[in-house]
C-alpha cells in the first residue's frame, strides 16, 4: 500500500480552495483560513460522501466560489492606511482601534469579510452584553463595524456588505444610558479624601481639582503642558492634539484650577522633574514605554483613584459617570449661574448646541427654584374665588 494521497475534489478559486483528499486510512478535507485546516472522515462510500458534502458546504458558507476577498485583519490594515482613516482625529483613531479589536477577536482575524453578516452582529451583541457593556457602547461598536465594512465595499475590496442594513435596537425595558453629573457636594466629599501633600495622592487630587473647575475632558487635562499655562494672563491653552474636537482654544483659569497648578509645580520641584507635562507619570518605565504619551499620568490610574475616593467618601458610583461627570457638573454650574446654555457649552470648549440636552441634566432644585420665581413674579390674585383648604 502506498502512502501517497490522491485529491478527488476541489472547490473554490486559487488561494481560497477547499480540497478533498483520499488517503490510505481516511478521507481528508483541507482548506486555508489564515492557517491550514483539516478534517478527517472514515474510509468507505459513506465517508467519501460526507467529505465531499462537507467541502461543498464549507465552500458555500465561506463564499469562496467567487474570486477575490480579504480577511478581517487585512481589511483593518487597509483601512488604517487609507486617507479615510488618516484624516480622523487621534482620539477617534484610538477609539476605532479599540472597538475593532473586540470585533476582530469575536470574528477571528482570518475570517473572510464577505462572510460576515447579521448573525455575527447578533452574536457580538450577546458577547458584549455578557461582559456588562452598556447599550451606548454596544451601539458605537456596531456603528464602527458597519462603517469599516461599508468602506470595503466602496473600495471594491468585497462585492457586498451584509451589515449595511443592520441596526442595533434596544430591548423593551432598555434605554440609552447617559453619564450623570456630579453635584458640588459630592465633589467636595471626594476631594476631601485626597491629601495633596502626599506624594502618592497629589496627582489625582490636582487633576480632579483642575477638571472639576475647568470642565475639560480627562485626556486634555492629563496632557496639559507647562508651556500652555499662562498664570500672569490667567489662561490655559488646550492643545488641539489632545482635544476631542481638535480645537485650539484658551480658557480662563479659575481659582481652584490655579491651586491645582501650584500643587503640581511644587511637586515638580520637589521631585526634580524636567519634562514638559504638568501631570507627569511617577513610573520610570512608563516614561519610556507609555501607551498614550510617554511620561503622562495615566487614565486608568486616575479612574482607579476616583473610584477609591468615591467608596471612601460614600458617594455612589453611577454608570458611565466617572471623570466625565465633573465636566457635566461644571456645565451645569455655569448654566445655573448665568442661565445661558450657549455660554455653558462654550466654557467647557464644546460649541455644538446639539450637546446641550445631553450635558445639561435635569435638576429638581433648578425646577423648584424656577417655580418659586414664577410664583413671585406672577399675578398675586390667582386664588381669588377658590375654596381655600
Amino acid at each position: 500500500m502506498t502512502n501517497k494521497r490522491k485529491r478527488i475534489a476541489r472547490y473554490g478559486p486559487h488561494g481560497a480552495r477547499v480540497s478533498v483528499f483520499e488517503e490510505p486510512d481516511c478521507y481528508r478535507v483541507e482548506w486555508r483560513d489564515g492557517h491550514r485546516r483539516r478534517k478527517r472522515f472514515p474510509r468507505g462510500k459513506e465517508g467519501k460522501r460526507q467529505a465531499t458534502a462537507f467541502a461543498k458546504g464549507l465552500a458555500y458558507e465561506r463564499d469562496v466560489l467567487k474570486v477575490g476577498g480579504i480577511t478581517v485583519r487585512e481589511l483593518w490594515l487597509r483601512y488604517t492606511s487609507s486617507p479615510s482613516y488618516q484624516r480622523l482625529r487621534p482620539r477617534t483613531q484610538e477609539l476605532y482601534a479599540q472597538r475593532w479589536s473586540r470585533w476582530e477577536i469575536h470574528l477571528r482575524h482570518n475570517r473572510m469579510v464577505q462572510n460576515v453578516g447579521p448573525t455575527d452582529a447578533d452574536d457580538f451583541i450577546k458577547a458584549l452584553r455578557k461582559r456588562g457593556m452598556v447599550p451606548n457602547q454596544i451601539s458605537e461598536h456596531l456603528k464602527m463595524a458597519r462603517l469599516v465594512h461599508g468602506w470595503a465595499l466602496s473600495r471594491e475590496l468585497t462585492d457586498h456588505n451584509r451589515l449595511a442594513g443592520y441596526r442595533f435596537k434596544l430591548g423593551t425595558d432598555e434605554k440609552r444610558e447617559e453619564p450623570e453629573e456630579y453635584r458640588w457636594e459630592d465633589f467636595e466629599r471626594i476631594m476631601a479624601h485626597f491629601d495633596p501633600r502626599n506624594s502618592r495622592q497629589w496627582r489625582p487630587s490636582a487633576v480632579l481639582m483642575l477638571i472639576g473647575h475647568q470642565g475639560v475632558r480627562s485626556r486634555a487635562a492629563r496632557h496639559l503642558q507647562w508651556k500652555d499655562v499662562d498664570l500672569e494672563r490667567g489662561v490655559i491653552r488646550w492643545d488641539p492634539a489632545f482635544d476631542k474636537l481638535g480645537k485650539d482654544w484658551t480658557q480662563p483659569i479659575r481659582d481652584g484650577a490655579r491651586a491645582a497648578l501650584f500643587t503640581a509645580w511644587y511637586w515638580r520641584e520637589q521631585q526634580r522633574e524636567t519634562g514638559p507635562w504638568v501631570f507627569y507619570s511617577s513610573w520610570g518605565d512608563k516614561k519610556q514605554k507609555g501607551r498614550e504619551i510617554p511620561g503622562v499620568y495615566g487614565a486608568q490610574a486616575l479612574w482607579k483613584a476616583l473610584r477609591q475616593a468615591e467608596v471612601a467618601a460614600g458617594v455612589p458610583s453611577l454608570p458611565l459617570r466617572s471623570v466625565h461627570g465633573l465636566r457635566r457638573m461644571v456645565a451645569g454650574q455655569v448654566l445655573e449661574e448665568t442661565g445661558d446654555p450657549v455660554l455653558a457649552m462654550q466654557f467647557i470648549g464644546d460649541s455644538d448646541l446639539r450637546m446641550v440636552t445631553k450635558y445639561l441634566k435635569r435638576r429638581d432644585d433648578r425646577l423648584r427654584a424656577a417655580a418659586e420665581l414664577l410664583d413671585r413674579k406672577g399675578p398675586q390674585d390667582v386664588t381669588r374665588g377658590l375654596v381655600k383648604v
